[in-house]
């Protein structure tokens, strides 16, 4: 993992300069890049962790997602997967954003569930955001909700002839089999979170 604190744009610039020939365009910057094979992105602990398998945005972001450019922090990794899978043996653990729309109202949140093996410890912390410019969206309200020894845990909103948020991000953590596991999962229309 490379560095994800900058103070301002332009040391974010000076340090991807480092490391991709990045190349004056119009008001911005760019650059080709090409990739052959997977890899797996590590933490200090050599734990593997959230990966875009996206060489840049791996290199600017720490293990959730998370870049930081002066006071300003957002999360890059709104791109996640709906649904997560973990598997060991015959027992699976499933990470889950959800949204559903019904007549009255909507349903929108996340949920962690085994098959196989329970949990020793499950948490999940969401943020539900309205676009604040663009896709972009701004976290309206957080909420979490965790459970010990069991199957199923989950944490969602419920809204009856109310606007829906344009999306979920939750952050999913489990203990499972001796094992720690974590992830982003995302539901609706935000193309990024601020």
């Amino acid at each position: 993992m490379g560095r994800f604190r900058f103070k301002d744009r332009d040391e974010l610039l000076s340090y991807l300069s480092q490391a991709f020939p990045l190349e004056k365009f119009e008001t911005g910057h760019r650059v080709t890049i090409s990739r052959k094979g997977k890899y797996r992105r590590l933490n200090e602990e050599g734990e593997q962790v959230f990966t875009f398998g996206d060489p840049l945005l791996d290199l600017i972001t720490d293990e959730h997602g998370w870049l930081t450019v002066g006071a300003e922090r957002v999360i890059l990794a709104s791109r996640n997967p709906a649904t997560a899978w973990f598997y060991d043996g015959s027992a699976k653990m499933r990470f889950r954003a959800f949204k559903k729309n019904y007549y009255a109202g909507w349903k929108m949140g996340a949920d962690i569930e085994t098959w196989g093996r329970d949990f020793t410890r499950a948490e999940i912390q969401s943020d539900y955001g309205f676009w604040v410019f663009g896709r972009a969206c701004g976290v309206a309200k957080h909420d979490s909700d965790n459970d010990t020894n069991d199957d199923y845990v989950d944490e969602y909103e419920w809204g009856v002839f109310s606007p829906a948020p344009n999306g979920i991000n939750s952050l999913c953590t489990a203990t499972w089999g001796g094992a720690s596991f974590s992830r982003y999962v995302s539901k609706g229309d935000c193309d990024y979170w601020i």
